[in-house]
């Protein structure tokens, strides 16, 4: 049985990004089926996610550009008109090409009370890049950020609605796909893959290019040319990114103290970790936390 939701007129939304040509919405919870959990676009020339998961299903469409992902072990090139999928849990990340102007829609949604559909996109293999030929999937994109952004009375219930229909075009779409025989996922150069799964393992502040790069038997410049190739970023800000995503996993995920994980991820000091951390999220590792919990709490305070 399904639990009736409240109305909506006009949606309250909570900003998650404060990122120069990048908004991302998280829509209201409470609403029908509660599927829809945030709406955003991207219009990064250079724009990159380290990597990360989700403990829900992620939709990206490419609207202008080219660029890739990696996903449960395989590489996909995308270009204007595709569609990419990740599933709960696996660990996922990208990047645009930096060569053309470059637009992405994405959503995060649960399915949780709609078992059938659920299933059917656990049921996806690895077939997850899909094209829009006709232009379907992108008007969807464009009719639910309109209702997302609109203060139209039943906003919210609207962009539901929509949502159920872009979900289902975009499973026939895959099962196009597979019936077909295609697949857009391509073969990482072995060093490349051997680096990402050595990195993976265990991220800790302790592994360098230098040691990677004779972890694979190659130059760190061969190296280097390699992972820009393929991922569009050199190995050293791929090391960056991927610590930086870490440390705000543990702080944001667990209850262990600044010292602890400055200490698991191999950093010497508490004062190393804490410039390191500060460099690159512009505040200091408890200060990111108190604003995670503070921004957390506010949400579920709304929900009493």
């Amino acid at each position: 049985m399904i639990n009736q939701a409240p109305e909506y007129a006009t949606p309250t939304l909570t900003r998650l990004m404060e990122i120069p040509d990048e908004f991302c919405y998280e829509v209201p919870f409470g609403m029908l089926f509660d599927s829809l959990l945030y709406v955003g676009v991207a219009e990064q020339k250079k724009w990159y996610t380290p990597p990360h998961f989700h403990p829900h299903f992620e939709l990206c469409y490419i609207v202008k550009g080219q660029g890739w992902f990696y996903n449960n072990s395989h590489f996909y090139n995308v270009k204007e008109g595709d569609l990419f999928l990740s599933k709960i849990g696996e660990v996922h990340y990208g990047a645009a090409s930096g060569i053309d102007s470059f637009k992405m829609y994405y959503l995060g949604f649960k399915l949780d009370q709609m078992k059938n559909l659920e299933l059917d996109y656990i049921d996806i293999g690895n077939h997850r890049v899909v094209e829009d030929r006709t232009g379907t999937l992108k008007r969807m994109f464009d009719n639910i950020m309109e209702e997302i952004r609109s203060v139209q009375k039943q906003s919210m219930r609207m962009a539901q609605s929509l949502l159920i229909q872009l979900l289902i075009t975009v499973l026939r779409n895959y099962s196009r796909a597979v019936e077909q025989g295609k697949s857009s996922s391509a073969i990482l150069h072995p060093a490349v893959r051997r680096t990402l799964e050595r990195l993976h393992l265990e991220v800790n502040i302790r592994h360098n290019a230098d040691g990677l790069c004779a972890a694979v038997h190659l130059s760190r410049s061969h190296l280097n040319r390699l992972f820009k190739t393929t991922l569009g970023i050199s190995i050293s800000d791929y090391i960056r990114a991927l610590y930086m995503d870490r440390a705000k996993y543990y702080l944001r995920e667990t209850n262990d103290s600044v010292t602890e994980i400055a200490e698991r991820m191999g950093f010497n000091t508490i004062h190393n970790f804490s410039m390191f951390f500060k460099k690159g999220a512009k505040m200091s590792p408890a200060g990111f936390r108190k604003f995670v919990r503070d921004k957390a709490n506010v949400k579920d305070d709304s929900n009493v």
